[in-house]
């Protein structure tokens, strides 16, 4: 299957709750050029999918 990532905008103490709710985090790395919608990057699985 193919996996999407949402953003999820939070900022504060509730950012903890949003990443519990997570199933897993993208690492995106500091670049000149946009990341294009559809690009592929690394993943990292907080839950058992």
């Amino acid at each position: 299957g193919i996996l999407k990532a949402t953003p999820v905008n939070t900022s504060g103490s509730g950012d903890l709750v949003s990443l519990a709710e997570a199933d897993g985090v993208v690492q995106l790395h500091p670049r000149e050029a946009e990341y294009s919608r559809g690009e592929a990057v690394p993943y990292r699985p907080l839950k058992s999918l």
